[in-house]
């Protein structure tokens, strides 16, 4: 065998070795709301579900998106002590939510009233954006305009026309404190996220040490 065999060989088998130790993983950073609101809002997704035959969205539990992106679990410790830096100099906030809005790619949503300390948190983690991404060309998605939180997304355009027809004139209201702020993750075929951590608002100062020269 030449030695261009053994270096192609080689190569091919460390590929396998990191991709079997390495995973991709789909990251995903959310607000949880709290169980009442939860329930509130799963009663609003049943009913839509049974008028405008739409089971799919009742896969999805209630949650505001933050930032999604892809990385591999070797890098996990890193992107988890720097969302840990990040989020834990804010305070917990209410979050108020009323009414329902829609965005043209058939999406009906629950409206937030107060989004700023929201995105305020998404700015902050954004500034460094680079070590949540695997390498300079990987794209990260950052909800920085108009956080929301879901009632039914990739509808149909009929299920969209008649179910904003009704539900832009339904009541709905809800407030809940947010204190932590969830990742998740999910590796390879698997159709469900797991809790890889969750991240306290507790209004830490990162204080930078000085060194003295004397």
């Amino acid at each position: 065998m030449t030695r261009g065999f053994y270096l192609i060989y080689n190569a091919k088998i460390f590929s396998i070795f990191e991709e079997i130790f390495y995973m991709k993983a789909d990251y995903f950073l959310i607000v949880r709301p709290d169980e009442n609101t939860c329930e509130k809002v799963m009663s609003e997704k049943k009913r839509f579900s049974e008028l405008y035959n739409c089971p799919s969205i009742l896969h999805s539990l209630p949650h505001i998106s933050l930032v999604r992106f892809i990385n591999t679990t070797e890098n996990e410790s890193i992107i988890r002590n720097y969302l840990h830096r990040k989020i834990s100099t804010f305070f917990p906030f209410l979050i108020e939510m009323e009414g329902f809005d829609v965005f043209p790619t058939h999406t009906i949503y629950v409206k937030i009233k107060n989004p700023s300390p929201i995105i305020d948190i998404v700015k902050n983690i954004k500034t460094e954006a680079r070590i949540l991404k695997e390498h300079s060309k990987s794209s990260i998605y950052f909800v920085t305009d108009r956080p929301h939180l879901t009632l039914a997304r990739g509808l149909e355009h009929w299920q969209y026309e008649n179910g904003w027809r009704q539900w832009q004139h339904v009541p709905f209201s809800a407030r809940f404190e947010v204190s932590a702020i969830t990742l998740l993750k999910k590796t390879g075929n698997r159709l469900r996220f797991d809790i890889v951590d969750n991240f306290s608002l507790s209004g830490m100062k990162n204080e930078v040490k000085q060194v003295s020269l004397f």
